[in-house]
Parts: structure tokens; sequence; C-alpha cells
């Protein structure tokens, strides 16, 4: 199977947080994202996003 370069943001926090969890269970970070993207592809997880805004008035 070929190989590509896939190059993404993700927030800071959250990407130094699975490296850590990567490297405690001698994982490659690529394998867990191939093995995470398979398991939604082939429906075994789920993925839910929640966006929360807050919208304050800016007259008194």
């Amino acid at each position: 199977m070929a190989r590509k370069t896939f190059a993404t943001t993700v927030e800071e926090t959250l990407q130094e947080n699975f490296k850590k969890a990567c490297k405690e269970k001698d994982i490659k970070i690529n394998e867990a994202l191939e093995a995470l993207m398979q398991a939604f592809i082939s429906k075994e997880i789920d993925i839910e996003v929640n966006t929360n805004y807050k919208v304050t008035s800016t007259k008194k």
C-alpha cells in the first residue's frame, strides 16, 4: 500500500498529550491515527463534534 503525507493543524495540548500516550504504549503516532481512521471508516467508532459559541451584547 502506498504511503502519503497527511498534515493538518491540531490543538497544541491535544497533540502533546496524544504523542505522550502513544509513546507510553510504544505505538507510532501514524499507526494510532491510521487505526482511528480505519475504525471510523468501518463504523466501529463514531465521532461527535460539539462546538459551543457564546454571544454577548455590546450594547449597554
